[in-house]
């Protein structure tokens, strides 16, 4: 008894050990799990040797009584494990959890230490010999005994059943993994099986609590070995540590559990003197996990970030989520501000090359518009001209020219002054822009000289516009103003210009010959039709 008892001595310490490592080990889903796995086959382990070493009955029936905590608490932690583990569950223990592992244990131990009182769970064990398909120890078992054994062998069916579809269905990268869950998970329930059936012990006793040591103690040195001895664990765990941006390890529930230390920075010192996550971070992960493949500038902690976020596959998952989240934070507020610095350029830029085209296009104006009058001056025409001989399908088109001369206008400037005969200049030209149509081109050629061109109009109705400015100017105070007209056909073709033009101004010199206010046409001297004033 003595060996045995130090033999199962040294599984509770080596299991004892064993949950520390663990506890101490990088999260996992279902990690709080596996530790009460551990804790309860050593509660139960512990509760067989204070069995073998009690003196009287009455002790040993105690802590018969009591093992029954760690025989519900470490079956239904092992499942709830497996459970998490294979979904990627995280997270707080929910009150259907905590009933599993709190209430039920309470209730089959009551039912255990009351079971002199309405003999309903199991009485004394009787040793039968000679029986091997039978079990080695016989009770009397009542039905809250039956419905115990039930519900827990339920809890493994489930947790077998879980491991099951994950090795059927996993990916092939986790499939060997799952396989090797599974065997793990049918070691407990194989050997109870055995002892239940065949009466297969370990040195006399239950091997069960041992099993699920075993099997707790194997699957933790699986997940060790995975973090500790693995080159690509380790490679990625040196990455996250060096990498100078923050990387962020979302789970399905939404909540960062885990994140590198550059994320350190996204950290805020609360009242209490914990650390805890930016608000500002926290409100954006909904719309971080909601991005997929593409990429966002988010404004976090007084910065910008661009964010990028990797979906992380569960390996098997009833539910089709996935796992979580991974979020790399690439810091891009010195690009932002230059980008502002930039388009602060840009748009100043804008600005002035705006308002040098404004003063260009002012200049040009300046330069092409009499700004006494507001009319076309001579080199507008010139430029009007240049464009319409570059223009190869300039319409062909015959174009009345209309060279006109205020007349007396040396007089009107000794007599009254050159205000007056800026005002003049000003009314010939008002009349002019009143009187002829806005597609008709009119140019101040210089002094009192101007030119009207004027596509498709006949001179009969030239004529008629020249008498009703002539009218309107010659009636009116204080100075009645008088012109002179030289009227010519140009038919549009671009090397006729200057004949035409020419043509126009010496019937020009006509009209002033012959005592000016009248227009001289095309085929004779043409009288106003309008009676003519006095010449002035």
């Amino acid at each position: 008894m003595t060996m045995t008892i130090l033999i199962l001595a040294v599984f509770c310490v080596a299991s004892v050990a064993l949950a520390i490592v663990v506890g101490r080990m990088s999260e996992f889903h279902g990690k709080p799990f596996l530790i009460l796995t551990q804790v309860g086959g050593t509660a139960w382990v512990l509760a067989v040797i204070a069995g073998m070493v009690a003196q009287t009955p009455e002790l040993r029936t105690l802590w018969s009584n009591l093992s029954w905590l760690a025989i519900v608490v470490t079956p239904t932690a092992w499942s709830l494990f497996i459970y998490r583990y294979i979904n990627n569950i995280r997270g707080e223990i929910r009150w259907p959890e905590g009933v599993a592992l709190t209430l039920v244990p309470i209730v089959v131990l009551s039912a255990a230490a009351t079971h002199p009182l309405h003999l309903s769970f199991a009485g004394p064990a009787v040793e039968v010999s000679g029986a091997p398909l039978l079990p080695r120890d016989v009770q009397d078992m009542g039905w809250l005994f039956v419905l115990c054994v039930g519900y827990l062998y339920g809890v493994m069916a489930c947790s077998t059943a879980i491991m099951t579809q994950g090795a059927l269905f996993a990916t092939r990268l986790h499939r060997t993994r799952f396989r090797a869950m599974l065997a793990l998970t049918l070691l407990p329930v194989i050997t109870h099986i055995s002892y239940v059936v065949f009466g297969v012990r370990f040195f006399g006793l239950d091997a069960t609590p041992l099993a699920f040591l075993l099997a707790s103690a194997a699957f933790s040195w699986l997940l060790l070995s995975d973090q500790m001895f693995s080159l690509l664990p380790i490679g990625n765990r040196v990455l996250m540590e060096r990498l100078q941006e923050p990387v962020l390890f979302v789970g399905a529930g939404g909540q960062i559990v885990n994140a590198n230390p550059a994320a350190d920075k996204l950290r805020l010192i609360g009242e209490s003197g914990e650390s805890q996550w930016h608000p500002e971070l926290l409100a954006q992960l909904p719309k971080i996990q909601n991005m997929g493949d593409a990429t966002k500038v988010l404004p976090i902690a007084s910065h910008h970030y661009e964010a990028q976020v990797a979906v992380l596959e569960a390996p098997f998952s009833t539910s089709g989520e996935p796992a979580g989240w991974m979020i790399l934070l690439k810091d891009v507020t010195a690009l932002k501000l230059q980008a502002l610095h930039l388009e602060y350029a840009l748009r100043h830029s804008e600005r002035r090359r705006s308002a040098a085209a404004t003063l260009l296009d002012e200049l040009r104006t300046q330069a092409t518009t009499d700004t006494l009058t507001g009319l076309s001056n001579r080199r507008a025409l010139e430029n009007w001209l240049a464009s319409f001989r570059r223009d190869a399908n300039a319409r062909e088109q015959e174009i009345l020219l209309a060279v006109l001369d205020i007349d007396h206008f040396k007089m009107i400037n000794d007599q009254h002054g050159h205000s007056a005969g800026d005002a003049v200049l000003r009314r010939f030209a008002e009349a002019a822009m009143r009187h002829f149509r806005s597609s008709d081109l009119i140019f101040r050629t210089g002094g009192e000289e101007f030119l009207v061109m004027l596509p498709g109009m006949s001179e009969i109705e030239l004529n008629v516009r020249l008498d009703l400015i002539r009218h309107e100017l010659g009636n009116s105070t204080p100075i009645a103003i008088k012109f002179s007209a030289g009227v010519s056909a140009w038919n549009g073709e671009q090397d006729a210009f200057d004949e035409a033009y020419d043509v126009a101004d010496k019937r020009l010199y006509i009209a002033k010959t012959r005592g000016r206010d009248r227009t001289i046409g095309t085929k004779t001297a043409i009288l106003s039709l309008v009676p003519s004033t006095k010449s002035a």
